[in-house]
């Protein structure tokens, strides 16, 4: 089973209730994307400053990518996901393992999302590859990890204070 970080938790309700509004049949790989931009993740913002990307630019060009739904069919309480999806669930948690990481979150997905075809006309007009996304995540990576070596060496340990 793997382990999801409540991010991802979020972003699936968040794709349910959007794929509703827009009166789809499925949620589908475009909606998920969306609902993941809309989302307010830290280190998945800093991955788009990194990148040099306006967060609302890239929701704009997102949103205008999805396809709505052209029948009046009644929607159901739980919509299922697209067969496409789970490809990009799949990717992250691989991208998740690549990194030593135990969770598989929002940064994965969207590194996920950036490995894919169908996506590309979005991402290109923003100029993002795999590539030059998976170097500003380890960019980011190794300034967290920095910031935790300086805490290790000059932090005071509250822990071992506690227990003497």
């Amino acid at each position: 089973m793997p382990n999801y970080s409540q991010d991802i938790y979020q972003l699936l309700n968040l794709s349910q209730t959007h794929a509703k509004k827009l009166g789809s049949a499925t949620v589908t790989a475009e909606i998920i994307f969306s609902c993941l931009l809309k989302l307010n993740i830290a280190i998945l913002n800093k991955l788009l400053s990194e990148l040099q990307i306006s967060k609302e630019q890239l929701l704009a060009e997102a949103e205008s990518a999805i396809k709505t739904a052209e029948n009046n069919a009644p929607i159901p309480n739980e919509l299922p996901y697209a067969a496409d999806t789970k490809i990009y669930f799949e990717k992250a948690q691989q991208i998740s393992k690549e990194y030593s990481q135990n969770l598989t979150s929002a940064e994965h997905l969207f590194l996920a999302f950036c490995d894919d075809e169908t996506l590309n006309p979005t991402l290109k007009k923003f100029q993002i590859n795999q590539n030059k996304a998976n170097q500003a995540y380890h960019h980011l990576l190794e300034q967290q990890h920095s910031h935790t070596a300086t805490l290790e060496k000059y932090g005071i340990d509250l822990t071992l204070k506690a227990q003497m």
